[in-house]
């Protein structure tokens, strides 16, 4: 009896099998580990001290029997030592089927760690995957970046390109304006020089009306006793076109007179020359005798700008319009009368100075 429950204790104690529904995944590894290193040293143990005690106990029975005073001496014994057998046996078939259970656990537990490995490396794929997607989904925002960059950039240039053809088209009217005011400026200088052509060829009518009329004089003896005007001083002739040498010629026709300052009335007296000077410091009414033909003078205004200078003898002005006069400058006029008495005004030169 003693050697049964020496047998009994001294059986490896299983430790606690592993649960799949509470222990953790770590948990149920090492408990199903332990389990079947149990499981197999309990076997080991059974194998190497139980079996061969059992077999020595079943000596002993023999020698029971040999003895048989003895064994009925002891069928209490016998009777615990059958009930230890028995409930060894129960034992170790409880035992075997808990290390059939735990060999199930454990085929659960690495099926559990294969599929959980999977998992893990699918998660790792997918940790991959996902890093890889947010490296392009960088490189798209990089790239929309720049792109909105460049389309600024764009709608900039436009903007200035824009702003450029606006100035260019305020330039080109303010070009074609000041052409068109250029082209008005010709026209009425052409008509203007059409004008003055026509005054000329008027005066130069004018001037050989006037040789005729001087070559027409004769009869006038070369005298010093031949009347002469009250500025001039006689000479003998020399023949020309509008000269004879049988008459004199008063020296008056080529003189300048100087007017000074002009204001108020002022006639050009043919008797004191033919070119006439001075300044206008004031409003003026120019005028010469209405009378006689082929008079040809020359009358240069300074500041004639400055104040109204009125034309009394109303000469027909080349263009149909009286002459403007400048500030400050020159200007020449030309005038002439022709036999029908009527004067005629070139503006000859205007604003002329040093």
């Amino acid at each position: 009896m003693s050697q049964t429950n020496e047998l009994i204790q001294a059986l490896p104690e299983l430790p606690v099998p592993p649960n799949p529904a509470s222990d953790s995944k770590q948990q149920f590894i090492v408990k199903a580990e332990a389990f079947t290193r149990a499981q197999k040293q309990f076997g080991d143990q059974l194998n190497s001290d139980f079996v061969p005690k059992a077999n020595g106990i079943a000596a002993d029975v023999n020698v029971v029997v040999t003895n048989l005073p003895a064994i009925q001496a002891a069928p209490a014994q016998a009777a615990q030592a059958a009930d230890s057998a028995t409930a060894a046996a129960a034992s170790a078939a409880t035992a075997t089927e808990q290390a059939s259970i735990a060999t199930d656990k454990a085929g659960e537990a690495h099926g559990s760690a294969q599929a959980a490995s999977a998992s893990e490396t699918a998660a790792a794929g997918s940790a991959a995957t996902a890093t890889e997607q947010a490296v392009i989904a960088t490189d798209k925002a990089e790239d929309a970046a720049r792109s909105a960059a460049a389309a600024q950039a764009a709608r900039d240039a436009a903007e200035a390109s824009r702003t450029a053809a606006e100035t260019s088209e305020t330039n080109a009217a303010a070009d074609a304006a000041t052409a068109t005011q250029k082209a008005a400026d010709a026209a009425d200088s052409a008509t203007a020089a059409h004008a003055s052509k026509t005054a000329a060829e008027t005066a130069r009518v004018a001037a050989e009306a006037a040789r005729d009329e001087a070559q027409a004089i004769v009869g006038i003896a070369p005298s010093n006793d031949a009347p002469l005007a009250a500025s001039g001083t006689g000479s003998a002739g020399v023949s020309g076109d509008v000269s004879r040498a049988d008459h004199v010629h008063p020296n008056f026709l080529e003189r300048a007179a100087s007017l000074g300052e002009l204001s108020g009335t002022v006639v050009l007296d043919p008797a004191a020359g033919r070119c006439f000077a001075g300044s206008v410091t004031g409003a003026v009414t120019i005028t010469a005798p209405a009378a006689g033909e082929g008079v040809c003078l020359l009358l240069i205004l300074q500041n004639g700008g400055d104040h109204a200078v009125t034309w009394g003898m109303a000469p027909c002005w080349a263009g149909g319009a009286s002459p403007v006069l400048t500030s400050g400058g020159f200007d020449v006029v030309a005038l002439t009368r022709g036999p029908d008495n009527t004067w005629y005004g070139v503006h000859v030169a205007a604003d002329a100075r040093a």
